[in-house]
């Protein structure tokens, strides 16, 4: 039902509506919970309870768009319109009611034509029209009210209630304020109508759609069924043609891929057989392709193997076999053959020359073992040889003992720099058994110092 002149300002804030009976409060209190009213508790309308017999005022907070009760003399100060529940309701029953009573057709086939929906342009320029274009005019005049001089004698003047230039130009405000919430609902309540009602004509037309689609669900399923069925048996037979003819591999065959776009009613049998001849014979490419990299692949670990002296057996090809699935580049491929070939190389000829080194070691360590046991053993057969000691003539520190068959010099400290190479060159005279004794003192330095060498001219 449409509502009336009073009832639409009432719901902008605008009128106030006085009680005076228990009956008129009834009466008002259904009008509101029909609306779906609130107070400013949260609480709705219809909770609200006659206060008792005085007459009170009940109207809406146009700010925060909530119901609430006041006194009279607060309604009228609020500067509400403020009329009788008789007032409110009488122009009710002449207003025209929004029901359409003519006995249509049946309409059993909802056209596109039908759901076309067709509504009136906007306005030209787009704009309401009032007289704001005038009030803006004024601001000017409004702003220079900023300028006055406020002193202590005057200022009064401006704060008085009711006639000061400010509590008036916060009344104007307020009641401009006022004006324009009443003016956007009721733009905004004929559109919020008109979107509700498109609404439910969408909301009909998916529930319809979805419900539709539920029920024919099971038979579109049913028919996927079959046709999977039936198009998975003409891939099968040819699959099999193409292994029995040694066209392609079973591993290769076995990576087909189903499409599940060929069960869709638009799939004609001749794009389905078109597109499944095209991924076998993409298929057998890849084979062929990836056959003959192999064979490269395996011919270059074969050919460095025999260059580099590697037995080609320790080369584990899974390595390269993943790259070359992965889509990487043969040559890279040949590339990393090589650089690891040469690595295994590498290491191998650093184990064999430790392995070697090791060896010398252990020799070393042997003879020179055997050599200290022969001493130890000549050293208690010739305890009687006689030993003399040196010493520096200067400061009488022994520096060395001699005996007929050993010398032991003490290892003088280092007293030059630090890190310092000297190189002196001698020239020795003596008989074969000196020579090889100084040659044997010079190994023996050269083996516990790696700063003394010697070389003979």
């Amino acid at each position: 039902m449409k509502k009336t002149t009073l009832q639409n300002e009432f719901l902008g804030g605008i009128a106030a509506i006085r009680i005076d009976t228990a009956e008129d409060f009834e009466k008002f209190k259904e009008w509101m919970s029909i609306n779906n009213l609130f107070l400013i508790n949260g609480e709705p309308a219809v909770k609200m309870k006659y206060p008792g017999n005085a007459a009170f005022g009940i109207a809406r907070d146009v700010n925060s768009m909530c119901v609430y009760w006041s006194k009279i003399g607060d309604i009228m100060s609020s500067n509400y319109k403020l009329c009788s529940v008789h007032e409110f309701f009488a122009e009710e029953k002449s207003a025209p009611i929004d029901v359409d009573v003519t006995v249509k057709e049946e309409i059993t086939d909802v056209t596109n034509d039908m759901l076309a929906l067709e509504i009136k342009e906007k306005p030209e320029g787009n704009s309401i029209e009032s007289n704001i274009d005038r009030i803006v005019e004024l601001i000017p005049a409004i702003e220079s009210k900023k300028n006055i001089v406020i002193t202590k004698e005057n200022y009064k003047d401006f704060t008085k209630k009711g006639e000061g230039l400010i509590p008036t130009y916060r009344k104007e405000a307020t009641d401009l304020k006022k004006k324009l919430s009443m003016i956007k609902k009721s733009y905004l309540e004929p559109y919020s109508i008109f979107e509700e009602k498109v609404k439910m004509v969408i909301d009909a037309l998916n529930g319809t759609a979805d419900l539709l689609a539920k029920n024919c669900d099971a038979f579109e399923q049913e028919r996927k069924n079959e046709l999977r069925k039936s198009r998975q048996e003409t891939i099968d037979q040819l699959k099999n043609v193409l292994i029995t003819r040694k066209m392609i591999s079973q591993e290769y065959a076995d990576q087909f891929v189903f499409d599940e776009k060929w069960l869709n009613a638009s799939c004609s049998m001749k794009r389905f057989k078109e597109e499944v001849e095209k991924q076998f014979n993409t298929l057998i490419e890849k084979e062929r392709n990836n056959k003959r990299n192999l064979d490269l692949i395996e011919k270059s670990i074969v050919s460095q193997c025999q260059m580099t002296g590697i037995d080609e057996k320790t080369i584990k090809r899974e390595k390269y076999l993943l790259l070359l699935q992965q889509g990487v580049n043969l040559g890279d491929i040949v590339t990393a053959i090589t650089k690891d070939i040469e690595m295994i190389k590498k290491n191998t000829d650093s184990i064999i020359e430790n392995q070697r080194q090791q060896q010398y070691e252990e020799e070393k360590n042997k003879a020179l073992n055997n050599l200290k046991k022969e001493l130890v053993k000549n050293n208690d057969a010739e305890t009687q040889n006689i030993t003399r000691v040196h010493a520096n003539e200067k400061t009488g520190e022994v520096y060395a003992e001699s005996s007929e068959d050993f010398i032991k010099v003490k290892i003088q400290p280092n007293q030059g720099e630090p890190n310092k190479r000297y190189s002196y060159t001698f020239s020795f005279e003596g008989d074969f058994s000196s020579i090889l004794t100084l040659n044997r003192f010079m190994q023996v330095l050269s083996e516990i110092n790696s700063t003394f060498k010697f070389e003979r001219k």
